[in-house]
């Protein structure tokens, strides 16, 4: 019951608004992405935290995701070594980086250029920084 609360959460938690399952979650962000790009989201889908540990996960979230998909567009789902600790374990890694704090914004930093300066000074883990 507990695993198809992640499928299905407002129908199992009585909500009145329309809460969309984790697999209609991934395969909006897969849609909504460019064509050139959606076969390998939904290739490299990886699940991590204690609730993917549930028995059969990866094969559920690989079944109904590849249901919302084209027939062009393969799913492949897998777990992370240790979901439970998979969150903590990023985490860990991202705060030892030598210059993170160089990617905070102040708060005179805020003031001066408004919130969109943190795109200037943010971590880029998935694309190397522009030269400024």
């Amino acid at each position: 019951m507990a695993m198809q609360a992640l499928f299905e959460p407002a129908r199992l938690l009585k909500r009145d608004e329309e809460e969309q399952g984790i697999h209609k979650m991934a395969a909006e962000s897969i849609l909504e992405s460019g064509r050139d790009t959606q076969k390998a989201l939904a290739g490299n889908i990886v699940l991590s935290g204690g609730s993917m540990s549930f028995p059969g996960m990866c094969h559920r979230v690989e079944e109904e995701l590849q249901k919302l998909l084209p027939t062009t567009v393969k799913a492949a789902v897998k777990l992370v070594k240790s979901p439970t600790y998979a969150a903590f374990t990023g985490g860990s890694i991202v705060a030892s980086m030598p210059d993170l704090l160089d990617t905070f914004m102040t708060r005179s930093e805020y003031e001066e250029h408004g919130a969109a300066f943190i795109h200037k000074k943010s971590v880029r883990l998935t694309q190397p920084p522009t030269m400024s």
